[in-house]
């Protein structure tokens, strides 16, 4: 039996992932993108999004009429002109953009982007899910392969 919960904890967000979820009775799927330290949301057509993908020649599609998605053949889908990566779940989206953001500096002096800034910079529409978010313990790796928690 397809597990959806598990798929979208542990699956990339690929084409044929897409394919997968639509093969088993999913029509829509919420995405998450990661942009340094926020991230957006849409929720898409899973159909009308692979219909997209595959008449344009060069694989954009558009969104909600929002974002220009874009992947190559059945590679991991990403979003934008700086080729931001997208996720199935915002836990996912998170632990990435700390793993990104952990130890950025200015000027020699390091800092450690936090969860709470991530959470406050973040296009995320929905308070109880927000607020959820904030309650979520999410663990990731760092640049020097520790693992971390937030």
């Amino acid at each position: 039996m397809f597990n959806l919960q598990q798929f979208l904890n542990t699956a990339e967000c690929t084409v044929n992932n897409l394919k997968v979820l639509l093969q088993n009775g999913v029509k829509t799927v919420k995405l998450f993108d990661e942009e340094c330290n926020c991230f957006g949301e849409n929720t898409i057509d899973i159909q009308k999004a692979l219909a997209e993908i595959d008449k344009n020649d060069d694989g954009f599609m558009c969104i909600n009429d929002e974002q220009h998605y874009w992947c190559e053949g059945n590679d991991e889908i990403q979003v934008g002109s700086s080729s931001y990566n997208v996720f199935f779940t915002a836990e996912k989206a998170l632990a990435f953009c700390l793993m990104y953001t952990s130890d950025w500096g200015d000027d020699g002096d390091e800092y450690v982007i936090t969860k709470k800034q991530i959470l406050d910079g973040s296009y995320v529409s929905d308070e109880v899910e927000l607020k959820r978010l904030h309650n979520t313990k999410i663990t990731y790796t760092n640049w020097d392969d520790e693992v971390l928690s937030s």
